[in-house]
């Protein structure tokens, strides 16, 4: 893999696709499908043979995610969400870089509502401003940023500095205010945040993992830990409209783990957690 990407870094393109193709022989999983799509379409190389990659990355990991049973629970399982988030941005990533710019939005729609990445974010809002939508380009390039100021760093990644770039021609300003404007943590936090009726009289807490499917279906529930209150809740997460954006019509299937909190005098919430805090089935 590293030597097929400095060929093609190099522009020596023959090199690259035969180096990338002894690594896909050696490990044909789905995350080598993807690593080469995505880097043949950040280098605008091979496009084609991008999507190629890329869709098959999509349908396999979609399948497998399809598996997945929370009564029977592995560790393992928890890795095709977020592994989903990352296939669907490269596939929409080759669908910008194609000019599809209808595909490369609903995948990288669904990739950024899931998972919140910085990268995705910046890729979304380049297919805003390719779309004309200002407005939208420079909200999400603000989200984008504010979520990256949130790793721990000394510097500002190169990344992050692009995509500071692209915010400040589009909004000379904007780039500096990003990273600490309260509005846009709350509503990071909003996207992940579901209002419920008051379930207990008393202040409870308990947390719980989702399966949930096409169409904003909870299609199971299981309790993990906390209050015995609130065991018994399974019907009411059910009900939430969770308004998961699925891309296409494949059998995938998205885990997703959250804390259901409820309050005497303000009633109960459920939030999910993002993904990378999701570390442990228990």
């Amino acid at each position: 893999m590293q030597l097929g990407s400095a060929y093609l870094r190099a522009g020596e393109e023959d090199k690259s696709l035969t180096a990338y193709k002894k690594a896909l022989e050696i490990d044909p999983r789905p995350l080598w499908f993807n690593n080469v799509g995505y880097e043949l379409a950040d280098a605008n190389k091979q496009l084609p043979l991008a999507l190629e990659y890329a869709e098959k990355a999509v349908r396999e990991d979609e399948q497998l995610s399809a598996k997945v049973k929370l009564s029977d629970l592995k560790k393992e399982d928890l890795a095709y969400t977020p592994a989903l988030a990352a296939y669907w941005d490269s596939l929409g990533w080759v669908y910008f870089r194609m000019g599809n710019l209808d595909s490369a939005e609903k995948y990288l729609n669904s990739a950024w509502l899931l998972s919140q990445s910085p990268t995705i974010g910046d890729h979304l809002g380049q297919v805003y401003e390719k779309q004309h939508r200002k407005d939208a380009a420079v909200h999400i390039y603000r989200l984008a940023l504010y979520r990256s100021s949130l790793r721990p760093r000394a510097i500002p990644s190169e990344e992050e500095k692009e995509t500071g770039s692209r915010l400040e021609h589009l909004s000379p300003g904007s780039a500096g205010d990003s990273h600490n404007v309260p509005a846009t943590s709350d509503e990071l936090s909003r996207i992940r945040t579901f209002k419920l009726p008051r379930l207990v009289p008393k202040s409870a807490s308990a947390e719980f993992f989702l399966l949930l499917a096409p169409d904003s279906k909870v299609e199971d529930v299981k309790f993990i830990s906390g209050s015995k209150q609130l065991e018994s809740s399974a019907k009411t997460l059910r009900a939430i409209d969770f308004k998961s954006a699925f891309p296409d019509n494949g059998p995938a299937r998205l885990l997703r783990r959250g804390i259901l909190s409820c309050y005497e005098y303000t009633g109960c919430s459920f939030v999910l957690y993002n993904l990378e805090d999701v570390r442990s089935v228990n």
